[in-house]
């Protein structure tokens, strides 16, 4: 009886409690978690959403209804400071000329107060005044064109959303007030990759990593003190205050009483004022975690409270998001488990650094034969702790087409490069242009870039240069082999006529020592070449006439000899030009007087037809040459 009992007051108690926090708005979540394969057990938990990610590639390593839409209160502040950072200059300064609520925390903006715009997106991360975040998307609406309409500001946050994968988020206001009704709506993995694309941004990273900022003296206010809201952040002196360092409690507790935000009267002596600062950084240290970067607490009654925040140790940044969190310490604590809990067993390694990366891909029919390839970011792989990553990870570049046509602009992804394990796909990064390329010309179509055209003009003249080098050394070579072949002919006929003649004399030639048979000077009178005169007469039926010639006495016989392909013709020896000849050839034309053939012709010349005859001879021995 008395185990029923007990039974029946533990199911009633599980009952109450759970309405009782169903009222607060904090919903205990019984949906089952999802743990990153091969780590160890999660911490327990009390948010209704939680995401833990890998900040470098947005692996997730834990989650509990991270899907789940809900409202995140300030931390909708997040995704106002992306726009304004994409929108605004930080450094201009600005005049307020709009009234902005006053509901919630503020910073006091006042109408005409002068400042810098960057000391309101502080003011609004920091001690997150809803005022200021009002006035930043007022001021981005503004930027944009029209009256600075709140609805064009809210478009630009959805917008921005969803260029960064954010795909369940939709804002209604800049700040998170819901003062009658859910206005704001995502979840805590939407709110993980806006905290991702936050901290590529350096001007991000340096708001939210601050502890305390102060806004100098304006028009309007005297200096404000602006303390961050993230109690995980580290302060060295907070930390030495609460290890007992009396030196840096006098400091700290000077500082703390003068900061007009941490509501101490006058009438408060300095040892009561020491004492409230010693508390406060005691109970302040125990939330605060070195790792922590930031990034924004939040808070209302429909969102129970909520926290964003990043930790970095080494090479590897985890992001934690806790939605309708139990208690404010409560956020804090849980943040600092999971981020231990991330850090003990994942590691971030690095598969392949974007500035390291080289890659040319060709293109088809373009400007350009080629153009290199990056990646927008580092190819991070989340691994075990226990593991080695760089023996098992692999990359390998995946196109979508092995040569895509042109024209391809500037930033077009074009593939991925892809990291394996053993394998198996465990990671990937956009492959993107880094260079523009425009439609190629003419030559394109057959293969030739418009870069490589000179190049190719030039060696097509080259090779046409060569060529007409070997046409004419090959007319050259057919040339000499001609003219060897007629000199060996010629050496042929020579020795065929000196086969038949008298030993050194062409045929029918006879010695200068000797005179022509028949002479009567034969024997005994040397042989004079010179030409005598002798005077002929004759007598016909008509009268007396009479015909003189000069003739030599002793004219040489001739005889008509044959040559391998010219024709016969009289031949006469020059007795003196062939002893003075020093070539074969120069013997030759004194021997047969080659080159003066014609003036060898009898005094009475030779009739047309008979010329006509050597001419085809002559024509017909070159065409067979």
């Amino acid at each position: 009886m008395q185990n029923k009992r007990n039974r029946l007051f533990k199911t009633l108690t599980t009952v109450v409690i759970a309405a009782a926090l169903a009222l607060m708005g904090t919903v205990p979540s019984f949906a089952g978690e999802t743990v990153y394969e091969g780590a160890g057990e999660p911490p327990d938990a009390t948010a209704t959403s939680i995401c833990v990610m890998n900040a470098a590639n947005g692996d997730v390593l834990y989650e509990k209804n991270a899907h789940k839409k809900r409202d995140p209160a300030s931390v909708t502040k997040i995704l106002n400071l992306l726009v304004c950072l994409d929108t605004l200059n930080f450094d201009e300064t600005v005049t307020v000329d709009k009234t902005t609520t006053g509901e919630g925390s503020t910073m006091q903006l006042a109408n005409g107060e002068t400042l810098k715009i960057g000391d309101i997106a502080y003011g609004m991360m920091l001690w997150s005044a809803n005022d200021g975040a009002e006035y930043l998307g007022y001021l981005c609406a503004r930027q944009k064109g029209g009256d600075g309409e709140m609805g064009t500001f809210c478009d630009m946050m959805n917008a921005k959303a969803k260029s960064i994968g954010a795909k369940d988020t939709k804002y209604n206001n800049p700040n998170g007030l819901n003062p009658k009704e859910v206005n704001n709506v995502t979840t805590a993995y939407d709110l993980a990759l806006m905290v991702k694309e936050g901290m590529k941004s350096k001007r991000f990273r340096e708001i939210v990593s601050t502890r305390q900022y102060t806004i100098p003296k304006t028009n309007k206010h005297k200096k404000r003190i602006m303390t961050n809201s993230n109690r995980c952040l580290w302060s060295d002196e907070i930390y030495a205050v609460a290890k007992g360092d009396k030196k840096a409690l006098d400091k700290y507790a000077q500082a703390y009483r003068s900061n007009p935000y941490n509501y101490i009267d006058e009438s408060v002596d300095d040892e009561l004022a020491r004492d409230i600062a010693l508390n406060q950084a005691k109970a302040a240290a125990k939330y605060m975690y070195k790792p922590c970067c930031g990034v924004k607490t939040g808070y209302s009654s429909t969102a129970g409270d909520c926290f964003a925040g990043v930790a970095q140790k080494g090479n590897t940044t985890i992001i934690a998001v806790f939605l309708n969190s139990a208690h404010t310490s409560t956020k804090f604590k849980e943040a600092k488990k999971f981020w231990k809990y991330g850090f003990d067993n994942f590691q971030n390694y690095t598969a392949q650094k974007a500035s390291d990366f080289q890659y040319e891909m060709k293109v088809k029919r373009g400007t350009l034969r080629e153009i290199e390839l990056g990646i927008p970011e580092n190819l991070c792989i989340t691994a075990l702790k226990k593991e080695t990553p760089s023996e098992t990870v692999t990359t390998e570049v995946e196109l979508t087409e092995e040569k895509p046509m042109a024209p391809i602009d500037k930033g077009t992804v074009v593939g991925q490069l892809v990291a394996y394990k053993n394998g198996e796909k465990i990671g990937s990064q956009d492959l993107i242009a880094m260079e523009s390329v425009g439609k190629g010309g003419p030559l394109s179509y057959i293969g030739i870039a418009d870069e490589d055209v000179p190049k190719f003009i030039i060696i097509v003249v080259l090779i046409l240069i060569l060529l007409l080098l070997l046409w004419a050394y090959i007319r050259i070579q057919r040339r000499n082999r001609k003219r060897r072949r007629r000199r060996a002919e010629r050496r042929a006929a020579e020795a065929e006529a000196m086969k038949h003649g008298s030993a050194g004399m062409p045929p029918g030639s006879m010695p200068y020592d000797s005179a022509p048979s028949g002479s009567a000077s034969s024997g005994s009178a040397p042989y004079d070449p010179a030409p005598r005169s002798s005077t002929h007469h004759s007598s016909g039926a008509s009268g007396a006439r009479q015909r003189t010639r000069t003739t030599s006495s002793h004219e040489r016989p001739t005889q008509r000899v044959t040559y391998n392909n010219l024709p016969r013709e009289t031949a006469t020896y020059d007795r003196e030009a062939y002893e003075n000849a020093t070539t074969d050839m120069e013997r030759v034309r004194a021997r047969y007087n080659l080159d003066e053939r014609a003036s060898h012709e009898p005094a009475h010349g030779k009739s047309k037809k008979s010329k006509r005859s050597a001419r085809k001879r002559r024509k017909k021995a070159r065409k067979d040459n």
